[in-house]
């Protein structure tokens, strides 16, 4: 198996440097993943004994918050780029230009999502279910959660800049801290425990900005105290005329595949909650276990997407492309075999909700569905976002997600629940046949190295340090 996978790369396994690197990036990641998704769960668990009504209220909503959190995901994976090659280039004034432009856009489009949970909640919540009682609820929510989108742009922008000059650590412990005031506050506000007011899902929004806040504090107090480059000061800060449509020219990519992708998902839940109720809180559960079964691959996805960056600013491009190669080969077996051990204790997990027999089943077939396509989507995700998005070849991912989710993905969810009625397992599968789609491509993508660029070289830097 070595041999075969790994023909031109006898040192895979022995290169100490290389994993020591990778697992120094990626743990810090999966914990932060693996608390957080637990966390979720057991959020998701206080509310589901609120009732179903309240599960898919709160589910619908952080679909529109994903969306929103496709924006800043897009803008921080911009600067990831940037920060890294920036980083293996050792130019500081590149890391904080960076920085700069990505906390202006970001913090610009949060306050806009931010006012339009202000002025029309029910609107949005109408766009995603047909039921009153769910659009009520989660107009509740939205008035107070939409606070959380002029807070973590700041996290966020400062946290990509840690990961990517390979300081891991202070973002997972701060949004640890952050998780575990979400769970304490969650469960007085819910509930009206701890001298709280009792306030049902609008208390799990008010908890959830107040966690974010936290969060935000703690991060910006350990990058400034310690120095970091995720200090952002404006003496650390020049633009040169290159910089910033090279910048906006990547992000604009970035953010339009991302905000088009999170649509997409968008689409999939509001045509799963416009069947029942009971099949928007089942898709609810299951994205919040699916979560759980990620956070490794997303691990993976950052220490990819830290190492190969930082090789391209340093110009070793030999290298960029092998630690690539390796993690793309084992990081989807990983993943196949987590969705395996998560499908078989599923029947324990949705035991926690106060859900009809009918939803919890619905919920064990959805896990096993996606045993086959996380093995897909992991593949995927490393060649995608670990490397050609890396190397600034962000078009030809967007051109290939775009159209496999939104003419494969969307048609197949559409013609499953609207004209064949399907049962909601089955309709998911038929979901994941883009994820099917793309792997020859983006593999013949990857052996050709067109997309190994560096951005940040051949007198383009976006700027020194000022002396």
């Amino acid at each position: 198996m070595k041999r075969l996978l790994f023909k031109n790369d006898p040192l895979v396994f022995s290169d100490r440097a290389f994993w020591k690197s990778a697992f120094a990036l990626a743990i810090p990641s999966i914990l932060q993943g693996l608390i957080a998704s637990s966390l979720t769960i057991i959020d998701t668990v206080m509310i589901g004994t609120l009732g179903e009504t309240e599960i898919a209220a709160v589910g619908l909503c952080s679909r529109f918050t994903f969306l929103v959190g496709m924006f800043f995901f897009g803008v921080s994976s911009t600067l990831a780029v940037f920060a890294a090659q920036y980083f293996g280039k050792q130019d500081r004034g590149g890391i904080s230009a960076a920085h700069a432009m990505a906390l202006i856009i970001s913090l610009l489009g949060g306050g806009l999502f931010c006012l339009s949970t202000q002025i029309a909640p029910e609107g949005i919540m109408r766009l995603l279910s047909p039921d009153p009682a769910v659009i009520q609820l989660g107009a509740r929510y939205l008035r107070i959660a939409g606070w959380l989108y002029v807070i973590q742009p700041i996290t966020l922008m400062s946290a990509a800049v840690m990961r990517s000059v390979s300081r891991p650590t202070p973002p997972m412990l701060t949004s640890l801290a952050g998780m575990l005031v979400n769970a304490v506050l969650n469960y007085g506000l819910i509930f009206g425990a701890l001298g709280l007011p009792r306030m049902g899902v609008a208390g799990a929004a008010l908890a959830t900005v107040i966690a974010a806040g936290v969060d935000c504090l703690l991060l910006q107090a350990m990058c400034y105290l310690g120095r970091t480059p995720a200090a952002l000061s404006p003496r650390h800060v020049r633009f040169d005329i290159g910089f910033i449509p090279r910048f906006l020219k990547l992000g604009v990519t970035i953010v339009s595949n991302e905000m088009l992708w999170g649509l997409a998902s968008t689409v999939f839940s509001a045509l799963y909650a416009h069947t029942t109720t009971g099949n928007a809180a089942a898709m609810n559960i299951f994205s919040t276990m699916e979560q759980l079964m990620w956070v490794a691959v997303n691990g993976a996805g950052a220490a990819c997407s830290v190492l190969v960056g930082q090789r391209l600013g340093a110009l070793d491009f030999d290298n960029a492309y092998r630690y690539a190669r390796r993690l793309i080969v084992l990081t989807p077996m990983l993943g196949i075999v987590i969705a395996s051990i998560v499908a078989a204790c599923g029947g324990l997990i949705v035991r926690m909700y106060n859900i009809t027999p009918e939803v919890a089943t619905t919920v064990r077939w959805l896990l096993v569905a996606y045993i086959p396509a996380l093995g897909f989507k992991t593949f995927n995700y490393l060649i995608g976002c670990g490397a050609l998005r890396t190397g600034g070849d962000a078009r030809y991912m967007m051109v290939l997600d775009l159209c496999s989710i939104w003419l494969i993905g969307v048609t197949g969810v559409y013609l499953g629940t609207q004209v064949l009625h399907w049962a909601l397992p089955l309709v998911y599968l038929l979901q994941t046949l883009d994820e099917m789609f793309k792997p020859a491509f983006y593999a013949h993508r990857f052996r050709s190295r067109k997309w190994i660029k560096t951005l940040v070289h051949g007198g383009e830097g976006a700027g020194q340090v000022a002396s």
